[in-house]
Formats: C-alpha cells, structure tokens, sequence
C-alpha cells in the first residue's frame, strides 16, 4: 500500500503526511510518512470516541451522575475501562 492510500485508511487528506519541501516519490519521504501515519491515531475513531463520551456526559443516567463518568474516564488506565465507559 502507498502513504496515500493508509492516509485515508486513517482519515486523513491526501497527502496530509508530505513535507512540502519533498519529492512525492522519494522513497526516503515515503519511510517517514509511514512512520507518521504509523504513529497517528485514527481520526474517525477519535471522533466516534469523544461523541460518545459527549452523548454520556450531557445524559442523566439513574445510576451515575455526569462528574462520576467523567472521573471513571480520567481514572482508567486501561482500554477495557474506556470500553465499559462507551458502553454505559
């Protein structure tokens, strides 16, 4: 696959990772781009991620208050804790 085609996996523009001062088809160029979409987070998961715990936080729930969920959420260390917080 090329760094184009992983910058959309992630959701990223085309040709997000390219320096500017770059060749398009440098191989150098191409290694730190996939180091950089490697090391990036995916952004439509990020954004269906802080929908989710926005939608927890503006709901009342019977069991929880919003400052309960928010402090599970800063208190988790874990990915298992962030699931079982999108889950609520």
């Amino acid at each position: 696959m090329t760094p184009l085609e992983y910058e959309r996996l992630q959701g990223f523009p085309d040709y997000w990772t390219l320096p500017s001062k770059y060749d398009v088809d440098d191989d150098n160029t191409d290694t730190l781009r996939y180091t950089a979409i490697g090391n990036a987070v995916s952004v439509p998961v990020v954004e269906w991620i802080a929908k989710r715990i926005s939608k927890q936080l503006s709901s009342k729930t019977d069991t929880m208050e919003q400052k309960d969920v928010l402090s599970m959420f800063l208190n988790s260390r874990s990915q298992n804790g962030i699931v079982e917080i999108l889950l609520i």
